[in-house]
């Protein structure tokens, strides 16, 4: 029996343990899922390491998206243009990396009606994540990408994958404008709730906002986003659907979309997160 896992640091509100052992349950698949905990100096032995203990794949979230890379065998397409990777499938003597961020961030996007073509869009933070943001709005026909950050260290290396883009520091706040405002950052998720990356006079110069944070379901960027009456979409989808996309590759097999929703109303309605 194979076995999978999420690595990374601070996991402990992870549910991607229970996304993946219900994909298992809706496909009788005999299989378990945990979260691995690991510090970056120990990533150049670890694919070794869960070869030889079982494991058929990872997941891998903040702060290893990019500092994997090095260690793999292979990187896809998809992956190695957004130049980060949160899948990789291991089998006897190799560990591919993917991207089904791109993916999710799709998927959700198109569960919500959100249309980027031809649209303005603010994607704050430089981190793994917008990076997969960032190629999906470009690919789907956005006619501006503007990148906020706190700091300019990732902006070279932004520049250097997506030269369309513009990057600006978030303390230009009055440069921080357009149609949909993303947030690409960690700021607001679980235990550290109440944050927002923006304010409600800057969100309010936007039609809708997107959080890809998913815990909690209501972030205070997404409220902020209700009370001034803004579309607003939370990550739930997105880290449902790349858990799908993922199981996919892992698999080898397609899944159907309502795989998906099913494990939505079950997050929902058994309170998974608040």
């Amino acid at each position: 029996m194979k076995k999978y896992a999420l690595i990374g640091e601070n996991l402990g509100y992870s549910i991607s343990p229970y996304i993946h052992n219900l994909i298992f349950k809706h496909l009788s698949i005999e299989s378990s899922y945990c979260v691995i905990d690991i510090p970056s100096e120990d990533l150049p032995e670890l694919l070794k390491k869960l070869s030889a203990e079982g494991f058929g794949g990872v997941n891998v979230t903040i702060p290893h998206k990019q500092n994997i890379m090095p260690y793999l065998s292979d990187i896809s397409d998809e992956a190695s243009r957004i130049g980060a990777v949160n899948t990789i499938k291991i089998e006897s003597n190799s560990a591919v990396g993917y991207n089904t961020d791109y993916y999710g961030f799709g998927s959700m996007m198109k569960r919500a009606g959100i249309e980027v073509r031809g649209k303005s869009i603010a994607v704050l933070g430089s981190g793994g994540a917008s990076r997969s943001v960032i190629a999906y709005l470009a690919d789907q026909g956005a006619i501006n990408i503007n990148v906020f950050s706190k700091t300019d260290t990732r902006f070279a290396d932004l520049k250097a994958a997506f030269p369309f883009i513009e990057c600006s520091l978030l303390e230009d706040s009055e440069k921080i404008q357009g149609q949909i405002a993303i947030n690409t950052t960690p700021v607001g998720m679980a235990p550290n709730v109440g944050k927002s990356v923006i304010n409600a006079e800057i969100a309010h110069r936007f039609d809708a906002l997107v959080d890809i944070v998913y815990n909690p379901t209501e972030t205070e960027f997404i409220k902020i986003g209700k009370q001034l009456g803004k579309i607003t979409q939370n990550g739930l989808y997105m880290l449902i659907d790349q858990a799908v996309k993922a199981q996919e590759i892992f698999q080898s097999i397609s899944i159907d979309p309502s795989v998906g929703e099913a494990i939505y109303e079950n997050i929902l309605t058994n309170k998974i997160i608040s």
